[in-house]
C-alpha cells in the first residue's frame, strides 16, 4: 500500500463495535465483515469516523499512552480495512461504495446479528441471573462440540485404572457426565467474562456454595500463611474467584495460553475497581514462582495450587500411585510445606446440579519429616477416595495417558 497523506480525512463503510473480553471487534453493516483489533485499534478507526486525520490520531494517541508519535503506525490497520473494503473514499479518492441492498436482506441482517448481540448483553446485564443462567446454558450446551477423540481418550482412561466393577458397568454414563463437566466449565468461564457485575456478584455468592470455611478462617486469623491444595473437580476454574469474592486474598500460578493471562488479570481488576472487591493475583509458571509464593507464605498469605496437573515449566514433577496406575504429578504444594511448615487445606470442588460446591477439608500440617513423595501421595489419595464414588467430577480424565509414567491405555 502506497503511504496515505496523513492530513487527509477516511471516510469508512458504516460499521459498528463489540467486545469479547479483551478482543474487540469491528464489524461491517454490510455484509458482516468481521474484523479482531485491540482497543486502540477500535479507538483508532471510532476517530477516523469521526473525520480526524491520521495526524490528528497520532497526536491524540501520543498524549494518551505517553508514546513517541514517530513510533505509532497506522499503517498495519488502514490495509486490513483497505483489504475488507471498510474504507469508502481517502481524501479525493473514492475507493468502495456502499452496495443497496434489498429491505429483506437488511432486515435479516438486523434481526440475526445485531438483534442478537443486543439481546445478549441485556440479559447478561440487566436480566436476573436465574433467568439469565437457565437461558443461556440451553443456548450454550448446544453449541459447545466436543471432540470425538476426547471422548475416546475419556473411556480409555476410565477403562485403565481400577474401578469398582459396579461402575465400570456404568462406564458410558460416566463418560457423558464427564463430558458435560468439561461443557459447565466452559459455559461458567464465559460467565464468569460476560456478566454485568451485578449478576456476577450474585452467580459468584448464589451458585457456589462453600463448605467448612471456618477452616480457612481459623488460619486467617492465626495470620499463618496457607497452602490451599486444590483439585481439578467440578467447576474448579471458578474457585479462586469464588474465594476473592468471599473476601481471601489468593495467589495462584495460572498456565493459560498466549495472552490468557493479560484477559483474566484485566477483568479481575475492573471489577476490583467498578464492582466489587476482588483481590487476587496470578503469577505465569516458570522457575521463578516459587520463591514469589514462599515470599507470600512467609508474610502470611494464601496460595492456591492444584497438585493433579502434568503441566510444569520446571522440573517439579513427581511420581505417585493413583488408582493403581504410577503417574507425574506437581510437586509445589509438598515442596513448599517443606520449605515454610505453612499448613494444607485440600478444597475439593463438585458440581450439584446448577451448583458448585466448594468444600475445605482438614488442614494437614507438620509434615516436613515426611518426603515430597508421601506428602504427595496423601493429597493424591484423598483426590482417589473422592473419585471412587464420583469419577465423572475430574477433569483431567482425557489427561491421564500424557500423565503417565507408561503412556499405554
Amino acid at each position: 500500500m502506497s503511504p496515505v497523506d496523513e492530513n487527509v480525512k477516511i471516510k469508512l463503510l458504516p460499521f459498528f463495535t463489540e467486545q469479547e473480553h479483551n478482543i474487540f471487534l469491528i464489524i461491517k453493516k454490510e455484509d458482516c465483515t468481521v474484523l479482531k483489533t485491540s482497543e486502540v485499534g477500535v479507538k483508532t478507526v471510532k476517530m477516523l469516523n469521526k473525520g480526524k486525520t491520521i495526524k490528528e490520531i497520532k497526536e491524540m494517541l501520543s498524549q494518551e499512552y505517553d508514546v513517541e508519535k514517530s513510533t505509532i503506525n497506522m499503517n498495519p490497520l488502514l490495509e486490513t480495512l483497505i483489504e475488507n473494503r471498510l474504507i469508502s473514499t481517502i481524501g479525493d479518492k473514492t475507493l468502495y461504495t456502499s452496495e443497496k441492498k434489498p429491505l429483506y436482506v437488511n432486515l435479516k441482517f438486523f434481526v440475526t446479528f445485531v438483534l442478537q448481540l443486543k439481546l445478549s448483553h441485556f440479559m447478561y446485564h440487566y436480566v436476573p441471573i436465574h433467568l439469565t443462567y437457565l437461558f443461556f446454558k440451553k443456548i450454550f450446551f448446544k453449541k459447545i462440540k466436543i471432540h470425538d477423540g476426547k471422548r475416546e481418550e475419556i473411556e480409555k482412561s476410565l477403562r485403565a485404572v481400577n474401578f469398582a466393577g459396579s461402575l465400570m458397568n456404568n462406564i458410558q454414563d460416566i463418560v457423558e457426565a464427564n463430558i458435560r463437566l468439561l461443557n459447565q466449565i466452559e459455559f461458567d468461564r464465559t460467565l464468569f467474562f460476560k456478566l454485568g457485575y451485578r449478576n456476577l456478584s450474585t452467580w459468584l455468592d448464589k451458585f457456589f456454595i462453600v463448605e467448612n470455611m471456618e477452616i480457612l478462617l481459623k488460619n486467617v486469623e492465626q495470620n499463618k500463611g496457607t497452602i490451599l491444595c486444590g483439585f481439578h473437580t467440578g467447576n474448579y476454574y471458578s474457585c479462586p474467584f469464588v474465594l476473592a469474592k468471599n473476601h481471601f486474598e489468593v495467589h495462584t500460578p495460572v498456565v493459560l495460553e498466549e495472552g490468557g493471562i493479560e484477559i483474566v488479570v484485566e477483568r479481575v481488576k475492573k471489577i476490583d475497581q467498578e464492582a466489587f472487591p476482588l483481590k487476587m493475583h496470578f503469577y505465569k509458571r516458570g522457575k521463578y514462582v516459587g520463591i514469589r509464593l514462599f515470599r507470600v507464605l512467609k508474610k502470611g498469605g494464601i496460595i492456591l495450587l492444584y497438585c493433579d496437573t502434568h503441566i510444569a515449566l520446571t522440573n517439579d514433577l513427581m511420581e505417585v500411585e493413583f488408582f493403581g496406575r504410577m503417574i507425574k504429578m506437581n510437586k509445589g504444594v509438598a515442596f513448599l510445606h517443606k520449605k515454610t511448615n505453612s499448613p494444607i487445606i485440600p478444597v475439593l470442588t463438585y458440581n450439584r446440579g446448577n451448583y458448585c460446591h466448594i468444600k475445605f477439608l482438614d488442614e494437614i500440617s507438620d509434615m516436613r519429616n515426611f518426603s515430597e513423595q508421601e506428602i504427595l501421595q496423601k493429597l493424591i489419595s484423598i483426590l482417589q477416595n473422592f473419585l471412587v464414588n464420583s469419577p465423572e467430577q475430574w477433569a483431567k480424565w482425557y489427561d491421564l495417558r500424557k500423565m503417565s509414567i507408561d503412556s499405554a491405555l
